[in-house]
């Protein structure tokens, strides 16, 4: 009788020190303000956790501009009090992240009354540039240098009540190198550059039937300073 009372208290103490399975774990993080819950993670079976999802930075989108298209205000303005107006136009294309291709048409055309018996000058002009810029930071803005060929034609003629008409031609071909500085912001873009270009020029005319043809090797200064809408 006094083993079984024996067994029976054993057993009890040691239901009594036993661990509820549904009661907490010991272990689990005690509740806190923010989280008055307990940790349900210390439950879990072990199961491993869910893969944190890998993200290419390739292949989010970029929204920075791909094309530039600038005018020339300061030429036109010098040149149009001169009486010369010239309309350039400078187109950019990004390539690679610090190099773009670059397309700079122009064009000239103006009469002069020289007020001698109705005696009357006309001077035109069409040219194109082609450029290549390297530019030191990324994003196509800072510091650049840009190789360039240069291509253009003029023609001058004078109209005359008294004399036969006279002409003059000519065709330009350039290489050079400027050197140069953009910002950006938004849309809205604007570089200057300066540099120099090493030209040759072939020159023919016709006056009073005498045909003449020069031909000159020379070098210039090439300034530019272009305003422009960035997409």
């Amino acid at each position: 009788m006094i083993k079984k009372l024996s067994v029976m208290l054993l057993a009890t103490a040691m239901l009594a020190f036993a661990q509820d399975p549904y009661s907490s774990n010991p272990y689990a993080p005690a509740p806190t303000e923010e989280s008055p819950y307990e940790d349900m993670s210390a439950y879990t079976s072990g199961a491993p956790a869910p893969e944190t999802p890998v993200v290419n930075i390739n292949e989010v989108p970029n929204d920075e501009p791909v094309f530039f298209i600038s005018i020339h205000p300061l030429s036109l303005s010098i040149m149009s009090i001169l009486g010369l107006p010239t309309f350039f136009v400078t187109l950019e294309a990004c390539l690679t992240e610090s190099m773009s291709g670059v397309v700079r048409p122009m064009y000239l055309f103006s009469t002069f009354d020289l007020s001698v018996d109705d005696d009357e000058f006309e001077i035109s002009e069409y040219g194109l540039t082609l450029g290549l810029r390297y530019y030191w930071n990324p994003l196509h803005r800072g510091v650049y240098i840009e190789p360039e060929l240069q291509y253009a034609h003029i023609s001058m003629g004078f109209n005359s009540g008294r004399h036969k008409d006279d002409s003059v031609s000519g065709d330009g071909i350039g290489l050079g190198a400027v050197m140069g500085y953009k910002i950006t912001s938004g849309h809205f873009s604007m570089f200057m550059d300066i540099g120099f270009v090493y030209t040759f020029v072939n020159v023919s005319g016709e006056f009073d039937d005498d045909v003449e043809e020069v031909a000159s090797i020379g070098g210039a200064y090439d300034f530019n300073l272009g305003v422009g809408y960035a997409f």
